[in-house]
């Protein structure tokens, strides 16, 4: 959920602010906030754990984008994994084997990995089944990333103002069997074969839907603040 940037607060990176917000307030997140929360935990628990970036591929065609999504590689007994909590557009639900042609269904889900060379080095294409036919996800790169590359990313991300995260609400959940979007005013349910089921939500309802969809609880304040922003983006 994008509902910090959306409200002009700012998105901190530390591990105290992080379990702040998404253990204690248990809010959600974007890919910074998510994915570096879940490293600093494998990191205490002594696993390995490197940063990577993926270049985002799903929503809209046409030249690359910058490599602004944050992922990670854990390596277990000398095999890599792919482990990503923090992708809205439909990602893993669990660890994924960093193996060319790997392909699995995890919660009804299917997922294929594919080693690929777009733009040359060492590229990974993640896929995603819809039902009928395969569609990309992203691209990614297993060169290592610094936490101060993600702090130029984030606050990019969380401050240009055509950011995706600028200029619409949008709050996804994915679990086994079914996937929730809510954009603006627009609630969409989606399964793994494909089907799709779409709702109105007034603006004055989104507060409710945020609650009883996706389990985001917010004070009275921030409310008010969220759903002007969606008013504000309905009347453009």
């Amino acid at each position: 959920e994008n509902l910090r940037p959306l409200t002009g607060e700012p998105v901190r990176l530390d591990v105290p602010s992080l379990v702040d917000r998404m253990v204690r307030a248990r809010r959600g997140g974007y890919c910074y906030e998510q994915n570096l929360l879940l490293a600093a935990v494998l990191d205490r628990l002594g696993f390995a754990v490197t940063g990577l970036a993926a270049r985002v591929l799903s929503g809209r065609p046409g030249r690359p984008r910058p490599s602004t999504h944050c992922l990670l590689r854990v390596d277990l007994e000398g095999r890599p994994w792919l482990v990503d909590v923090g992708f809205g557009g439909g990602g893993p639900l669990e660890p994924l084997p960093l193996a060319d042609g790997h392909q699995e269904v995890q919660g009804g889900w299917g997922l294929r990995l594919d080693r690929v060379s777009e733009l040359g080095g060492d590229e990974w294409l993640l896929r995603s089944f819809d039902g009928r036919a395969w569609r990309p996800l992203y691209v990614l790169t297993t060169a290592a990333m610094a936490p101060q590359d993600y702090e130029i990313f984030s606050h990019h991300l969380s401050s240009h103002p055509r950011s995706p995260f600028l200029t619409r609400l949008t709050v996804q959940r994915i679990g086994p069997g079914v996937q929730h979007v809510l954009t603006d005013t627009t609630l969409t349910t989606l399964a793994p074969d494909g089907t799709r089921e779409e709702q109105r939500v007034p603006v004055r309802e989104v507060g409710r839907v945020l609650h009883e969809v996706f389990g985001i609880d917010l004070r009275a304040r921030e409310r008010e603040a969220v759903e002007a922003r969606v008013e504000q983006f309905a009347g453009m």
